[in-house]
This record gives structure tokens, sequence and C-alpha cells, in this order.
């Protein structure tokens, strides 16, 4: 049974991570709107490097958050 602070704990971080994805989500708005009157290959090579960096980072957090959890082997 889990204690509530691991409830607690695991229910910030999932309020943290809507938090962070909305702000992701207005920064591309941001950033499709800036580009709308500049070349096509300029937009798509700048959300690709944000997408980049932000999976990097999302990753780290992921392996953070899992290095608690120990994934047994399947059968």
């Amino acid at each position: 049974m889990e204690r509530w602070s691991e409830v607690a704990a695991r229910q910030e971080r999932h309020r943290d991570a809507v938090r962070e994805a909305e702000r992701d989500r207005l920064a591309l708005h941001e950033l499709a709107l800036r580009e709308r009157g500049e070349s096509g290959q300029r937009f798509h090579c700048r959300v690709m490097t944000w997408l980049g960096r932000a999976l990097i980072a999302w990753g780290w957090r992921l392996q953070y958050f899992g290095a608690g959890i120990e994934v047994g082997a399947t059968e």
C-alpha cells in the first residue's frame, strides 16, 4: 500500500507535467505565429531543435523519477 506522501508526490509531479506541457504548447504556438511570415524550412528547423531539447530534458526527468522503480523480466 502506498503512503500518502508517495501519492501526494506523484500527484504533484503530474500537475507539474501538465503545467509544463501547457507552457510548451503555448511556446510552440507563439513560435509558429512569429515564424508565419518567414521561410517554412527555418520554422521546421527551429521546431525540431526545440523538440530535440525537450525530449532530452523529458528523458532525464523520466530517468530520475524511474530510478527507484525496478522492472522485472517478463516470461
